[in-house]
């Protein structure tokens, strides 16, 4: 991957390598699509996206969503909802990356379904970071974590994220929603490791 210098696009090469394959991920009680496994150059491109703000990787994440969100062959208007970032991290990097990711989703001309982007959820207590986690551990750290806020929508929801990993985060995400009877199609994100893959 060459895709380091302040002025790039990302080049070719990696957009070859990944093209998004959006398909259907089990082992949840709620459908999810995804459209790019998660590894070295996907990771270094999100941490880009993230902690940069690299407006070129973001882009890229956001026609992934795109894929994964048009696998479902919606043909109404929905709300997509985004997984927020917690207050510590937008102070840090200046901005909340999903909610980046999901402004250049509705402007992507791929994009074949009617959507508004509801910024619905909220964190409400400090969760800690999920890359060193066991399941087991990411289950009780994220537990009543999320809750609705005042934002009000009365289309269905898809909510969005930019990799999935265990699945906890949509789990907490989708019970939260679902508790203000919110109705609520499944979830799309961007990236899956290879164990969700493997998965089916």
């Amino acid at each position: 991957m060459n895709c380091g210098s302040p002025n790039f696009d990302i080049c070719v090469a990696c957009k070859k390598l990944l093209r998004p394959k959006p398909r259907f991920l089990m082992g949840e009680n709620f459908p999810i699509a995804s459209s790019l496994p998660y590894g070295e150059v996907t990771g270094k491109l999100l941490l880009l996206a993230k902690e940069n703000g690299l407006v070129s990787a973001q882009k890229f994440f956001a026609n992934a969503l795109v894929t994964s969100i048009n696998h479902f062959k919606i043909e109404y208007p929905i709300s997509i909802v985004p997984i927020p970032s917690q207050r510590k991290s937008v102070r840090s990097r200046g901005f909340d990356s999903m909610k980046e990711i999901a402004k250049f989703i509705l402007q992507d001309p791929d994009l074949k379904t009617d959507i508004e982007l509801v910024e619905a959820l909220k964190i409400t207590r400090p969760v800690s970071d999920q890359s060193s986690l066991s399941q087991e551990e990411r289950y009780r750290n994220l537990d009543k974590a999320l809750r609705v806020n005042n934002a009000r929508t009365s289309k269905a929801i898809l909510v969005i994220d930019d990799v999935i990993t265990t699945g906890s985060t949509l789990r907490e995400a989708i019970r939260a929603l679902k508790e203000r009877n919110l109705t609520v199609i499944g979830a799309a994100t961007a990236c899956a490791t290879q164990r969700r893959l493997a998965i089916g």
